[in-house]
């Protein structure tokens, strides 16, 4: 089993910086770097063997192509220098994951450019994270397959499936029917607690048709309500407990961490709860 990390918008939010569009999270590359390397800092400390880089809304309608580019290799150096400031000299050096979100505007083109620059800046896997759309799934593995290849890489794919069904209500495991490349390892995000077991069942479905061996697992602290995050929901202790039962009724199940209203003590308690399960 291994651990990636936590939220990053939602420390961003909880220690003052303003989310604002069209970058929110990443717009700290820029206005708050130092703060950017704190909280991935803390993520290591937490136990993270994977940082995921503060990029998620590179791309994002409103933002500019070029500016993207230069803020995908920014996101990865703050990324390598939390590191460098914080692994130990001994045993597995922490992994740096450039991590994309699902704007439906980006072509095949930008999606291959911004992936291509994270992997240039030293990104060591690419992560299409929180994808709700299945034509977003297919055109972000077709046009990193090649780059993939190239330099090989892993891609990891992490869908948004509360109900075990696309946002928009389709089957997921037609993701599967052979026409798109299947990642390395297939995810799901951004699901609550209350919502684990449809999630889950899909995951493990979609993965045995695609051929996938590993699957992960990154769901939110808090709950929804009345379209809302409350990130009272849950104790860290609750939420810890419930992924660790998670791995042990999935078997593929290979890769843990935490999203929306989760903190580096979240991390934490799911670090402590692993313990030697942690490889």
């Amino acid at each position: 089993m291994h651990l990636r990390d936590a939220a990053m918008g939602t420390e961003l939010r909880r220690r003052g910086f303003e989310l604002r569009a069209p970058l929110f999270a990443s717009a700290a590359l820029r206005g708050a770097p130092e703060l950017v390397i704190e909280i991935h800092r803390d993520h290591l400390r937490a136990g993270a063997q994977f940082l995921t880089t503060n990029s998620f809304m590179l791309g994002a309608p409103g933002s500019e192509a070029a500016d993207a580019i230069a803020l995908a290799h920014v996101s990865v150096e703050l990324a390598r220098r939390a590191i460098e400031l914080e692994a130990p000299h001994e045993g597995a050096r922490p992994r740096i994951v450039g991590g994309l979100g699902p704007h439906l505007e980006l072509s095949e083109a930008a999606i291959a450019a911004l992936a291509g620059a994270l992997l240039d800046a030293g990104a060591e896997r690419l992560l299409f994270e929180t994808v709700s759309e299945p034509a977003f799934a297919r055109r972000a593995l077709g046009a990193t397959q090649a780059l993939a290849t190239a330099r090989g890489v892993e891609r990891w794919l992490s869908c948004f499936w509360p109900a075990g069904r696309w946002r928009e209500g389709g089957d997921p495991l037609a993701l599967a029917d052979g026409s798109t490349p299947a990642p390395d390892l297939l995810a799901v995000n951004c699901v609550a607690l209350s919502e684990l077991d449809a999630s889950l069942a899909a995951l493990d479905r979609v993965a045995a048709a695609w051929g996938v061996a590993r699957t992960g697992l990154w769901p939110n602290l808090s709950e929804m309500r009345e379209g809302e995050f409350e990130a009272v929901a849950h104790s860290d202790a609750d939420f810890a407990a419930a992924l660790l039962e998670a791995a042990r009724a999935y078997p593929r199940l290979a890769m843990l961490g935490a999203c929306c209203g989760s903190t580096p003590s979240t991390l934490r308690a799911l670090a402590q709860r692993l313990g030697a399960k942690l490889s």
